[in-house]
């Protein structure tokens, strides 16, 4: 008996240890169980789709089989949501916002500072600074 419990037991770890999101939750990656569950999430939601279409039209199996799948509709809306709140900005939309910061700060620069220093400023920003600023926006 303590056999089975044991090799029970070694085979849930095991199970456990190749679940997706539990792979995603040890990674270290603040967004990817996020994504893993969205996925797993829709996953379920297609296997009471197809459990409520081979259900018997009328039973009260039916309606719990929906409900359930719109519960996990919801959850991958709300997932989805705060994935896109949590989310960098794309590639375009990243550059746009450094252009804009780059032309701020530049005008600023040229009404406080000489035009050389201007200029200087100016350029030491698009060298060393705006790479910068762009590594740690994309590594947010």
């Amino acid at each position: 008996m303590q056999a089975r419990v044991e090799a029970h037991r070694e085979q849930g770890s095991r199970f456990v240890d190749l679940d997706p999101l539990y792979q995603a939750a040890k990674s270290g990656d603040d967004l990817e169980p996020l994504y893993v569950a969205r996925e797993e999430l829709a996953r379920e939601a297609a296997a009471l789709l197809f459990a409520r279409i081979q259900s018997v039209p009328g039973s009260r199996e039916t309606g719990r089989l929906a409900s359930r799948r719109i519960a996990a509709l919801r959850e991958i809306a709300s997932l989805t949501l705060a994935l896109d709140r949590m989310a960098v900005p794309a590639p375009d939309r990243l550059a746009r916002i450094i252009a804009n910061l780059r032309e701020i700060v530049g005008e600023a620069a040229e009404e406080v500072l000489p035009t050389e220093h201007a200029e200087m400023f100016k350029k030491a920003w698009r060298l060393r600074l705006e790479p910068e600023l762009t590594k740690l926006l994309v590594h947010v």
